[in-house]
């Protein structure tokens, strides 16, 4: 996000896939404090998560943000 909030937004809403938009949900939630919601948008994505491609640690990143207790 790191201040770009215009184009961060794009992500949620133009059709760039299941995967990659609910990512961008879940970590805006996440930003916002909302760590439950974000648990909740992360989990359904684990399941194609590796889609989105990157390697181990950006996978990794969504598995420990989806592991975090609120």
């Amino acid at each position: 996000m790191a201040g770009e909030a215009e184009a961060f937004a794009k992500l949620v809403v133009e059709p760039v896939g299941a995967v990659v938009s609910g990512l961008a949900a879940a970590f805006k939630a996440f930003a916002a404090g909302g760590g439950a919601q974000a648990i909740g948008l992360l989990s359904p994505i684990m399941l194609a998560h590796e889609r989105i491609g990157g390697g181990r640690a950006q996978r990794d990143l969504i598995e420990y943000t989806r592991s975090r207790r609120f």
